[in-house]
């Protein structure tokens, strides 16, 4: 039996300026081609060209050419990091776009362990974790953090964090929106969501890791996910986020945790 055809790669690296020249005219960047940080991001430049891209043409057509591909496999070598994860990323920071032009990304507080019989969904706050979570409302309050709708996990725990935040943001006009959907949802449940919060300008989700922490790392990055949490995503921890109004789409302007 022969075997299936198989795409293939180019195992040595090219030219960076080489590349940066081909994804400039693949994605027409134009006056955007400076974005191209191939010196200290490289993986950003694909993610760049990448978003460029769809917003200009919507399709994924010259993205999928075996000459692309072969492009983006030497900047994943280079970068030292699997393909599938450049365009993971690429693809969804290409579809979440303003608005909202602030997110705020905050994990339930610390919850009690299942007692006999009771379900995970059903966990409530334990007494750190009502310590945490009105620390963590009362400085967002204090920073003038107000989102104008929240979207959260149905789950006790992420409930009683949202009462923390509608305690102290009491007498502000915010939706408060709790979503099946967001319990043991995956990353890409998370996106969905964010999306279809338009016309909101600040959106906030409460909610469970590892998507929360996949979904920090998906909008701000390795790099400002290793600064700002590298023991990993705490309870209670609050990630603001603003569009950058550039390609590379969102940065994270500040991180509350108890």
């Amino acid at each position: 039996m022969k075997g299936r055809n198989r795409k293939t790669y180019p195992t040595k690296v090219p030219d960076l300026s080489v590349i940066a020249c081909f994804l400039a005219s693949t994605a027409n960047l134009g006056e955007h081609a400076s974005s191209l940080d191939l010196g200290h991001c490289p993986e950003k430049s694909v993610v760049t060209a990448f978003q460029l891209e769809m917003r200009q043409n919507k399709s994924l057509d010259r993205w999928q050419s075996l000459e692309f591909q072969s492009c983006a496999f030497a900047f994943a070598s280079f970068c030292g990091k699997p393909l599938k994860t450049i365009f993971h990323r690429a693809a969804f920071m290409s579809f979440i776009l303003p608005p909202p032009s602030r997110i705020y990304l905050l994990r339930h507080a610390s919850a009690n362990w299942p007692g006999p019989g009771e379900r995970d969904f059903d966990r409530a706050l334990s007494e750190q974790g009502y310590a945490e979570a009105e620390f963590v409302a009362e400085r967002a309050f204090e920073r003038d953090y107000r989102p104008q709708r929240v979207l959260s996990s149905t789950a006790r725990r992420c409930r009683e964090t949202a009462d923390a935040v509608a305690r102290n943001l009491s007498g502000m006009d915010i939706e408060f929106n709790y979503i099946d959907a967001l319990y043991n949802a995956p990353l890409d449940t998370y996106v969905e969501l964010l999306k279809a919060s338009a016309p909101a300008q600040s959106v906030m989700m409460i909610g469970h890791n590892p998507a929360m922490e996949e979904l920090l790392h998906l909008l701000a990055g390795e790099e400002a996910l290793a600064r700002s949490i590298p023991q990993g995503y705490p309870p209670a921890g609050l990630a603001v986020l603003d569009a950058t109004g550039a390609a590379t789409g969102w940065t994270l302007v500040d991180f509350l945790q108890a």
